[in-house]
């Protein structure tokens, strides 16, 4: 027998509403920070675009991978916490912010959506 995992406890109860706002919050955090991570000079420009180990032991990679690390993490807790909860919510605000999007690119494109089909 193997050691039983600790419960997580059930998080404080929010609307869909205020988990929609907090994740593209989180989101735009971790974004931020891997573009931050990213611009750093010599980041990928190592072999086969690899990152060199001069520029993984510089000041500036090591606290922006901290902040890239610390805004992942989050993004993950909250999303264990939350996820599950609002796993059929968020699909369905993905499905209509793709078909309006289809239908915003049809309409410019002066394509009606019987041609499309």
């Amino acid at each position: 027998m193997g050691a039983r995992k600790a419960r997580r406890p059930d998080p404080a109860p929010i609307t869909f509403g205020q988990f929609w706002s907090l994740r593209a919050l989180l989101d735009s955090a971790v974004r931020r920070a891997g573009a931050e991570l990213g611009a750093i000079p010599g980041v990928g420009s190592g072999p086969m675009g690899l990152t060199p180990d001069s520029v993984k032991f510089s000041p500036e990679y090591r606290q922006a991978l901290a902040r890239y690390r610390a805004a992942d993490s989050a993004w993950r807790e909250f999303m264990a916490a939350y996820g599950k909860r609002y796993g059929k919510e968020t699909a369905a605000r993905i499905r209509a912010e793709r078909e309006g999007k289809a239908a915003a690119r049809l309409a410019s494109n002066g394509e009606g959506e019987a041609q499309c089909r």
